[in-house]
Protein backbone atom coordinates (compact mmCIF):
# COMPACT_ATOMS: atom_id res chain seq x y z
CA UNK A 1 0.00 0.00 0.00
CA UNK A 2 2.89 2.38 0.77
CA UNK A 3 4.28 1.80 -2.72
CA UNK A 4 0.96 2.67 -4.36
CA UNK A 5 0.52 5.75 -2.17
CA UNK A 6 3.98 7.11 -2.96
CA UNK A 7 4.14 6.35 -6.65
CA UNK A 8 0.64 7.56 -7.48
CA UNK A 9 0.93 11.02 -5.86
CA UNK A 10 0.81 13.68 -8.59
CA UNK A 11 1.65 16.95 -6.76
CA UNK A 12 2.02 16.32 -3.03
CA UNK A 13 2.10 13.56 -0.47
CA UNK A 14 0.65 13.85 3.03
CA UNK A 15 2.07 11.46 5.59
CA UNK A 16 0.51 10.90 9.03
CA UNK A 17 0.77 8.45 11.87
CA UNK A 18 -0.20 7.99 15.52
CA UNK A 19 1.42 6.74 18.65
CA UNK A 20 -1.84 5.56 20.13
CA UNK A 21 -4.86 3.48 19.16
CA UNK A 22 -8.06 2.78 21.14
CA UNK A 23 -7.92 0.27 23.99
CA UNK A 24 -4.12 0.24 23.97
CA UNK A 25 -2.08 1.16 27.04
CA UNK A 26 1.30 1.28 25.27
CA UNK A 27 2.53 3.53 22.49
CA UNK A 28 3.27 2.45 18.95
CA UNK A 29 6.49 3.21 17.11
CA UNK A 30 6.25 5.07 13.81
CA UNK A 31 6.06 2.93 10.72
CA UNK A 32 9.46 2.19 9.19
CA UNK A 33 8.21 3.49 5.86
CA UNK A 34 7.25 6.75 7.51
CA UNK A 35 10.68 6.90 9.25
CA UNK A 36 12.62 6.33 6.02
CA UNK A 37 10.59 8.91 4.10
CA UNK A 38 10.96 11.43 6.90
CA UNK A 39 14.81 11.15 7.25
CA UNK A 40 16.38 14.53 6.84
CA UNK A 41 13.02 16.29 6.43
CA UNK A 42 11.43 16.55 9.89
CA UNK A 43 11.54 15.09 13.36
CA UNK A 44 8.72 13.20 14.93
CA UNK A 45 7.03 15.07 17.80
CA UNK A 46 7.61 13.79 21.29
CA UNK A 47 4.84 11.92 23.14
CA UNK A 48 3.02 14.41 25.43
CA UNK A 49 1.28 11.88 27.68
CA UNK A 50 2.30 8.64 29.26
CA UNK A 51 -1.31 7.51 29.07
CA UNK A 52 -3.42 6.88 26.03
CA UNK A 53 -5.25 10.20 25.38
CA UNK A 54 -8.10 8.32 23.69
CA UNK A 55 -8.86 6.70 27.01
CA UNK A 56 -8.58 9.91 29.05
CA UNK A 57 -11.78 11.41 27.45
CA UNK A 58 -14.00 8.47 26.59
CA UNK A 59 -17.09 9.15 24.40
CA UNK A 60 -20.37 8.85 26.35
CA UNK A 61 -24.04 8.40 25.43
CA UNK A 62 -27.12 8.87 27.64
CA UNK A 63 -29.61 6.04 27.89
CA UNK A 64 -32.32 5.87 26.88
CA UNK A 65 -31.52 7.79 23.73
CA UNK A 66 -33.42 11.03 22.93
CA UNK A 67 -36.27 9.85 20.64
CA UNK A 68 -36.37 13.17 18.81
CA UNK A 69 -32.79 14.23 18.60
CA UNK A 70 -31.35 17.72 18.40
CA UNK A 71 -31.99 17.96 14.65
CA UNK A 72 -35.78 17.74 15.08
CA UNK A 73 -36.14 19.37 18.49
CA UNK A 74 -37.12 22.79 17.04
CA UNK A 75 -39.85 21.30 14.82
CA UNK A 76 -41.30 19.31 17.70
CA UNK A 77 -41.31 22.34 19.97
CA UNK A 78 -43.20 24.39 17.34
CA UNK A 79 -45.76 21.61 16.92
CA UNK A 80 -46.24 21.40 20.68
CA UNK A 81 -46.77 25.17 20.83
CA UNK A 82 -49.39 24.96 18.05
CA UNK A 83 -51.28 22.24 19.95
CA UNK A 84 -51.21 24.35 23.10
CA UNK A 85 -52.62 27.35 21.20
CA UNK A 86 -55.40 25.25 19.64
CA UNK A 87 -56.32 23.82 23.03
CA UNK A 88 -56.50 27.32 24.47
CA UNK A 89 -58.81 28.47 21.66
CA UNK A 90 -61.15 25.51 22.22
CA UNK A 91 -61.29 26.42 25.90
CA UNK A 92 -62.45 29.92 24.92
CA UNK A 93 -65.46 28.80 22.81
CA UNK A 94 -68.29 31.30 23.32
CA UNK A 95 -71.86 30.50 24.22
CA UNK A 96 -72.96 31.45 20.70
CA UNK A 97 -70.68 28.76 19.29
CA UNK A 98 -72.22 26.26 21.68
CA UNK A 99 -75.71 27.29 20.52
CA UNK A 100 -74.61 26.84 16.90
CA UNK A 101 -73.40 23.35 17.71
CA UNK A 102 -76.76 22.63 19.35
CA UNK A 103 -78.62 23.80 16.22
CA UNK A 104 -76.53 21.50 14.04
CA UNK A 105 -77.35 18.65 16.40
CA UNK A 106 -81.07 19.39 16.10
CA UNK A 107 -80.78 19.44 12.29
CA UNK A 108 -79.08 16.04 12.37
CA UNK A 109 -81.89 14.68 14.53
CA UNK A 110 -84.55 16.03 12.15
CA UNK A 111 -82.78 14.51 9.15
CA UNK A 112 -82.57 11.19 10.97
CA UNK A 113 -86.27 11.39 11.78
CA UNK A 114 -87.03 11.95 8.09
CA UNK A 115 -84.85 8.97 7.13
CA UNK A 116 -86.71 6.85 9.68
CA UNK A 117 -90.04 7.93 8.18
CA UNK A 118 -88.87 6.92 4.70
CA UNK A 119 -87.66 3.59 6.03
CA UNK A 120 -90.98 2.95 7.77
CA UNK A 121 -92.75 3.72 4.51
CA UNK A 122 -91.55 0.40 3.11
CA UNK A 123 -93.10 -1.36 6.13
CA UNK A 124 -96.57 0.17 5.82
CA UNK A 125 -99.26 -1.76 3.98
CA UNK A 126 -101.11 0.82 1.90
CA UNK A 127 -104.75 0.14 1.00
CA UNK A 128 -105.62 -1.56 -2.25
CA UNK A 129 -108.57 0.76 -2.87
CA UNK A 130 -107.52 4.38 -3.35
CA UNK A 131 -110.14 7.18 -3.54
CA UNK A 132 -109.55 9.29 -6.64
CA UNK A 133 -109.81 12.40 -4.46
CA UNK A 134 -106.74 11.17 -2.52
CA UNK A 135 -104.64 10.40 -5.59
CA UNK A 136 -102.99 13.83 -5.55
CA UNK A 137 -102.06 13.45 -1.87
CA UNK A 138 -100.28 10.16 -2.54
CA UNK A 139 -98.42 11.66 -5.49
CA UNK A 140 -97.34 14.85 -3.71
CA UNK A 141 -96.55 13.47 -0.23
CA UNK A 142 -96.46 9.69 0.00
CA UNK A 143 -94.64 9.60 3.39
CA UNK A 144 -97.43 11.64 4.98
CA UNK A 145 -100.07 9.27 3.61
CA UNK A 146 -98.08 6.25 4.81
CA UNK A 147 -97.86 7.80 8.29
CA UNK A 148 -101.65 8.23 8.38
CA UNK A 149 -102.17 4.56 7.53
CA UNK A 150 -99.49 3.47 9.97
CA UNK A 151 -101.17 5.34 12.83
CA UNK A 152 -104.76 6.04 11.77
CA UNK A 153 -106.44 8.79 13.79
CA UNK A 154 -110.20 9.45 13.56
CA UNK A 155 -110.89 12.85 11.98
CA UNK A 156 -113.36 15.28 13.45
CA UNK A 157 -116.30 16.04 11.15
CA UNK A 158 -115.97 19.69 10.21
CA UNK A 159 -118.83 22.05 9.40
CA UNK A 160 -117.60 22.49 5.83
CA UNK A 161 -117.57 18.72 5.34
CA UNK A 162 -121.14 18.43 6.59
CA UNK A 163 -122.22 21.25 4.27
CA UNK A 164 -120.55 19.55 1.31
CA UNK A 165 -122.33 16.26 2.00
CA UNK A 166 -125.68 18.02 2.37
CA UNK A 167 -125.18 19.97 -0.87
CA UNK A 168 -124.29 16.87 -2.90
CA UNK A 169 -127.39 15.12 -1.60
CA UNK A 170 -129.57 18.14 -2.48
CA UNK A 171 -128.13 18.47 -6.02
CA UNK A 172 -128.78 14.81 -6.74
CA UNK A 173 -132.45 15.21 -5.79
CA UNK A 174 -132.81 18.57 -7.51
CA UNK A 175 -131.43 17.70 -10.96
CA UNK A 176 -133.13 14.31 -11.13
CA UNK A 177 -136.54 14.79 -9.53
CA UNK A 178 -136.57 18.59 -9.02
CA UNK A 179 -137.07 18.14 -5.29
CA UNK A 180 -136.28 21.50 -3.68
CA UNK A 181 -136.19 20.91 0.05
CA UNK A 182 -133.22 23.04 1.01
CA UNK A 183 -131.42 22.56 4.33
CA UNK A 184 -130.88 25.93 6.00
CA UNK A 185 -127.09 25.57 6.25
CA UNK A 186 -126.68 25.32 2.44
CA UNK A 187 -129.35 27.79 1.29
CA UNK A 188 -126.79 30.20 -0.16
CA UNK A 189 -125.10 27.42 -2.14
CA UNK A 190 -128.40 26.18 -3.56
CA UNK A 191 -129.36 29.66 -4.75
CA UNK A 192 -126.05 30.04 -6.58
CA UNK A 193 -126.47 26.63 -8.18
CA UNK A 194 -130.00 27.39 -9.39
CA UNK A 195 -128.61 30.34 -11.35
CA UNK A 196 -125.82 28.28 -12.95
CA UNK A 197 -125.96 26.63 -16.35
CA UNK A 198 -125.98 23.18 -14.74
CA UNK A 199 -129.43 23.62 -13.17
CA UNK A 200 -130.96 23.70 -16.66
CA UNK A 201 -129.19 20.58 -17.93
CA UNK A 202 -130.31 16.99 -17.64
CA UNK A 203 -127.35 14.67 -16.77
CA UNK A 204 -126.91 11.25 -18.32
CA UNK A 205 -125.31 9.96 -15.10
CA UNK A 206 -125.51 11.20 -11.50
CA UNK A 207 -123.45 10.08 -8.48
CA UNK A 208 -121.97 7.17 -10.39
CA UNK A 209 -119.14 5.13 -8.81
CA UNK A 210 -116.53 3.51 -11.06
CA UNK A 211 -113.78 1.18 -9.83
CA UNK A 212 -110.75 1.54 -12.07
CA UNK A 213 -108.22 -1.25 -11.45
CA UNK A 214 -104.65 -0.90 -12.60
CA UNK A 215 -101.94 -3.20 -11.32
CA UNK A 216 -102.45 -4.00 -7.64
CA UNK A 217 -104.65 -0.99 -6.90
CA UNK A 218 -108.24 -0.01 -7.57
CA UNK A 219 -109.00 3.70 -7.85
CA UNK A 220 -112.48 4.55 -6.63
CA UNK A 221 -114.01 7.31 -8.77
CA UNK A 222 -117.25 8.89 -7.60
CA UNK A 223 -118.52 11.16 -10.37
CA UNK A 224 -121.04 13.82 -9.30
CA UNK A 225 -122.64 14.38 -12.69
CA UNK A 226 -122.05 13.58 -16.37
CA UNK A 227 -123.64 15.63 -19.17
CA UNK A 228 -123.72 15.12 -22.92
CA UNK A 229 -123.53 17.89 -25.50
CA UNK A 230 -123.71 16.47 -29.01
CA UNK A 231 -120.90 13.97 -29.41
CA UNK A 232 -119.01 15.30 -26.39
CA UNK A 233 -119.21 14.18 -22.78
CA UNK A 234 -118.64 16.50 -19.81
CA UNK A 235 -117.84 15.24 -16.30
CA UNK A 236 -118.54 17.80 -13.57
CA UNK A 237 -117.42 17.66 -9.96
CA UNK A 238 -119.21 19.94 -7.46
CA UNK A 239 -116.96 21.71 -4.96
CA UNK A 240 -118.33 23.61 -1.97
CA UNK A 241 -114.86 24.80 -0.89
CA UNK A 242 -112.82 27.68 -2.25
CA UNK A 243 -111.25 27.64 -5.70
CA UNK A 244 -107.45 27.11 -5.83
CA UNK A 245 -105.36 30.27 -5.48
CA UNK A 246 -102.35 29.12 -7.48
CA UNK A 247 -101.49 26.97 -10.51
CA UNK A 248 -99.63 24.34 -8.47
CA UNK A 249 -102.71 23.56 -6.36
CA UNK A 250 -104.88 23.61 -9.46
CA UNK A 251 -102.67 21.07 -11.24
CA UNK A 252 -102.83 18.75 -8.24
CA UNK A 253 -106.63 18.92 -8.11
CA UNK A 254 -106.89 18.19 -11.84
CA UNK A 255 -105.46 14.71 -11.18
CA UNK A 256 -108.84 13.77 -9.67
CA UNK A 257 -110.66 14.82 -12.85
CA UNK A 258 -108.07 12.99 -14.95
CA UNK A 259 -108.87 9.74 -13.13
CA UNK A 260 -112.60 10.36 -13.58
CA UNK A 261 -112.13 10.83 -17.33
CA UNK A 262 -109.93 7.72 -17.54
CA UNK A 263 -112.44 5.58 -15.60
CA UNK A 264 -115.51 6.79 -17.52
CA UNK A 265 -113.77 6.18 -20.85
CA UNK A 266 -113.01 2.59 -19.87
CA UNK A 267 -116.48 1.91 -18.44
CA UNK A 268 -118.52 3.44 -21.28
CA UNK A 269 -116.06 2.66 -24.09
CA UNK A 270 -116.01 6.32 -25.07
CA UNK A 271 -112.83 7.72 -26.71
CA UNK A 272 -111.07 9.70 -24.04
CA UNK A 273 -110.54 12.58 -26.48
CA UNK A 274 -114.33 13.18 -26.49
CA UNK A 275 -114.54 13.65 -22.70
CA UNK A 276 -114.25 17.08 -21.08
CA UNK A 277 -113.90 17.63 -17.34
CA UNK A 278 -114.83 20.53 -15.08
CA UNK A 279 -114.83 21.64 -11.45
CA UNK A 280 -117.68 23.87 -10.36
CA UNK A 281 -116.86 25.81 -7.18
CA UNK A 282 -120.38 26.63 -6.11
CA UNK A 283 -119.58 29.08 -3.32
CA UNK A 284 -117.46 31.21 -5.68
CA UNK A 285 -119.65 30.47 -8.74
CA UNK A 286 -116.50 29.57 -10.67
CA UNK A 287 -116.06 26.91 -13.32
CA UNK A 288 -112.55 25.50 -13.66
CA UNK A 289 -112.04 23.81 -17.01
CA UNK A 290 -108.37 22.67 -17.30
CA UNK A 291 -106.69 23.26 -20.63
CA UNK A 292 -104.57 20.12 -20.28
CA UNK A 293 -105.51 16.93 -18.48
CA UNK A 294 -103.02 14.08 -17.83
CA UNK A 295 -103.78 11.00 -19.91
CA UNK A 296 -104.01 7.36 -18.74
CA UNK A 297 -100.34 6.56 -19.41
CA UNK A 298 -99.17 9.61 -17.48
CA UNK A 299 -101.39 8.76 -14.51
CA UNK A 300 -100.18 5.15 -14.37
CA UNK A 301 -96.57 6.30 -14.61
CA UNK A 302 -97.06 8.76 -11.72
CA UNK A 303 -98.39 5.97 -9.53
CA UNK A 304 -95.77 3.37 -10.46
CA UNK A 305 -92.89 5.81 -9.86
CA UNK A 306 -94.01 6.16 -6.22
CA UNK A 307 -92.99 2.57 -5.55
CA UNK A 308 -90.09 2.22 -8.00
Amino acid sequence: MIYVAVTRARQGLLLSGSYWKPANSTTRAPSRFLTELAEGSFEFPQIQSAENPLELSPRQKSWPLDPVGQAHAVVVEKAAAAVDNATAKLARISQSDLRTASIHQEIDLLLKEQDDRIQRLGQVELPVRIPASKFKEFVTDLPAQAARYQRPVPTQPYRATKAGTAFHSWVEDFIISEVDEVPKEISELTEIFKNSRFSKQVPIDVEIEINLTRGLNTFVCKLDAVFQFGDRIEIVDWKTGAAPKDKATEQQMILQLALYRFAYSVLKQVPIEQIDVCFYFVGDDIELRPEKVPGPEELVKMWEELFA
